[in-house]
């Protein structure tokens, strides 16, 4: 999904950073290892505008998502949360954020994130993008979901 997502954010000139490009391993084994994907990571966050999480079932489980937020908001940088379609509840610290439900959110979200740095879209760019079926995997076209 982290790919998708982020394919889908460089299509619209959005630059993205994503923890997968930079650590050359998917799980860490040794202290060094641990040491570089916790200094990397802290990295990116410094680096980045804005944090996009990508809330999915196995985010429940995992350490780093309360992490990446946390430094995020200590830094005031502004949340958005886009919700895997088989996610039904979000604890009450995702609720800082803005909350991206369907695609249509996704790229209204992206759109305006990149007015704000500069950037012009075509709206029709945005709504051909709205096409792709790799995106449709993980986040419904619309959704109610309360």
């Amino acid at each position: 999904m982290a790919r998708t997502v982020a394919d889908a954010l460089m299509d619209l000139d959005i630059n993205v950073w994503l923890d997968l490009d930079e650590l050359g391993f998917s799980e860490p084994r040794t202290d060094e290892e641990h040491l570089r994907l916790t200094h990397t990571i802290e990295a990116g966050l410094k680096a980045s505008t804005h944090l996009l999480a990508l809330i999915t079932p196995s985010t429940k489980g995992s350490w780093w998502v309360p992490f990446e937020i946390g430094s995020c908001r200590a830094r005031g940088k502004p949340l958005a949360f886009l919700l895997h379609k088989e996610v039904k509840y979000l604890p009450s610290f995702m609720k800082l954020g803005i909350s991206l439900e369907n695609k249509h959110e996704f790229y209204d979200w992206a759109k305006e994130l990149s007015r704000s740095r500069g950037a012009s879209l075509a709206n029709k760019a945005v709504l051909a993008t709205l096409q792709i079926d790799n995106l449709d995997r993980y986040v419904e076209l619309i959704r109610t979901r309360r």
